[in-house]
């Protein structure tokens, strides 16, 4: 076989007698298009990969031509179902879906019909055919609907994909997405994603994010990444995903595993040094926030603060700056500190810089009918301003003692014994409480007792910050997940 530039993917591997797994798929280009039924040696790809070599592509080149399929079947008893969710596996997961389509009498392509129906609509995807390709019109039909361009050249249109693959000389573009909770049954059901099971869910937030994503871009993902029953998944999503730099912060189910996370995310960089890095931020650690910045069109820098849970808070140490959060799956898209950067919300697919820009300009015609939830009293960002000051900090606690005394059936309760004490900032305060005042463990606690009880500690043992986000808590004491400080 010949020595290539790139990896080869075949699908069967006729030693081991079973289909080569896809793994490692990113950067990775998948040539859809007719497989001969017959003679094996009369396949276009033959020419593509040449060409793909003498263009330099280093990523992995799939094919779905199956020589070995008549030796497969002998071993599989279904062998063609096999073959078609491996190359269904493979067209998801590709960072480049290339169609070239040399219809002929001896390659007539009724499978290939199929499958751009399924595709041509989407982003990734490459169309071209050669002048003497047989029944083409309706296939240019349908791409001049979606205003599509398509190839006559097999040549031009790899070197298009390559150049758009291989960017080395371009600068990254930033993605951002959230809650992604690969293989992740749970979040499937709860969040009552559109798929038939994990497996499609995988995979097409694996095609979202690939077909967008470019191999030297940076990512931040603002945690809850994978289920964590299986650490090799995690492995394995790394390496089947595009990225040059992954800013993860840490969600409420990836803090219970940070630990084991670090570890892989440290092994990775060892692994891809010089082209590839993770970095993992700690939401509770304020010395490590994840920021960055974006610009405009008319050249206004806006900064980023990149977080797990939303905050009720202006940006901390950075006035101005803009909360892009995750943790709550869609269910409150705009805050007016920030806005929803979680795939559910966004149709399993990474935001695009100008995505984010947008709406960080449509924050400005935002007003109280936008929000999902409207606490906005005296005691939210001018009093939380006046908390960070250090100036007036007891009258909002007090005012907030006042209204949960009032509340109606004595406000949100937390059950201390179920409660698994995540590292977030709510769950900080409730462990303070406990650790200063006796509580039975099969008693529910109330936000008015934690909040008496931490009023009525010294001023120098509980800050004014610290204050701040237990305002922050109380502004959503109607919402469950805040009230406990325990994630969806």
């Amino acid at each position: 076989m010949k020595n290539y530039s790139f990896r080869l993917l075949r699908p069967y591997n006729a030693e081991a007698q079973s289909l080569n797994e896809p793994a490692g798929m990113a950067n990775s280009i998948f040539l859809a298009g007719p497989c001969p039924r017959h003679n094996y040696e009369d396949d276009w790809r033959f020419e593509a990969f040449d060409i793909l070599d003498e263009l330099g592509f280093t990523g992995t080149v799939i094919t779905p031509t199956n020589d070995q399929y008549n030796e497969m079947e002998r071993h599989e008893p279904e062998a063609l179902w096999a073959q078609t969710e491996w190359e269904r596996a493979c067209m998801y997961m590709c960072s480049a879906l290339v169609f070239w389509v040399p219809r002929s009498e001896e390659h007539p392509a009724y499978t290939t019909n199929i499958e751009f129906g399924e595709w041509y609509k989407k982003t990734g995807v490459y169309f071209g055919f050669p002048e003497e390709a047989l029944r083409m019109k309706y296939l240019t039909l349908k791409m001049s609907e979606q205003k599509k361009s398509w190839y006559s050249n097999l040549r031009g249109m790899l070197a298009d994909v390559v150049a758009d693959l291989q960017c080395k000389d371009k600068t990254p573009k930033k993605w951002f997405t959230s809650d992604t909770h690969f293989t992740q049954q749970r979040t499937l059901e709860l969040s009552r994603r559109p798929f038939v099971d994990v497996t499609e869910m995988d995979l097409t937030m694996i095609s979202n994010w690939n077909k967008n994503v470019r191999p030297n871009d940076i990512v931040y993902h603002a945690g809850d990444f994978v289920d964590y029953t299986n650490f090799d998944r995690l492995k394995e999503l790394l390496g089947d995903l595009n990225f040059g730099t992954l800013h993860w912060v840490l969600g409420n189910y990836d803090r219970n595993y940070a630990e084991q996370i670090r570890d892989i995310a440290e092994v990775f960089n060892q692994c891809h040094a010089g082209y590839r890095e993770i970095i993992i931020y700690d939401q509770a650690d304020d010395e490590q926030m994840c920021l960055t910045g974006l610009t405009d069109s008319e050249g206004k820098t806006h900064e980023y603060v990149i977080v797990h849970e939303p905050y009720d808070l202006p940006a901390p140490y950075r006035e101005g700056a803009v909360y892009l959060y995750g943790h709550i799956h869609g269910r409150s898209f705009a805050k007016y500190n920030g806005f929803d950067i979680g795939t559910d919300y966004h149709n399993y697919t990474p935001l695009s810089e100008d995505q984010v820009l947008w709406f960080t300009n449509a924050m400005q015609y935002w007003d109280k009918n936008v929000y999902t939830n409207t606490v906005k009293t005296d005691l939210s960002v001018s009093k939380i301003l006046d908390v960070y000051s250090g100036d007036n900090w007891t009258k909002p606690i007090e005012a907030m003692l006042d209204r949960l005394r009032c509340s109606v059936d004595g406000v949100e309760t937390v059950d201390v014994s179920k409660v698994n004490w995540r590292r977030s900032p709510y769950g900080d305060l409730v462990k303070l409480y406990l650790s200063k005042f006796s509580h039975h463990p099969g008693d529910a606690l109330s936000l008015y007792d934690i909040v008496s009880g931490l009023y009525s500690l010294d001023n120098t043992v509980f800050k004014p910050k610290q204050w701040a986000i237990l305002l922050d808590w109380c502004t959503y004491s109607g919402t469950k997940a805040y009230a406990t400080g325990v994630g969806a």
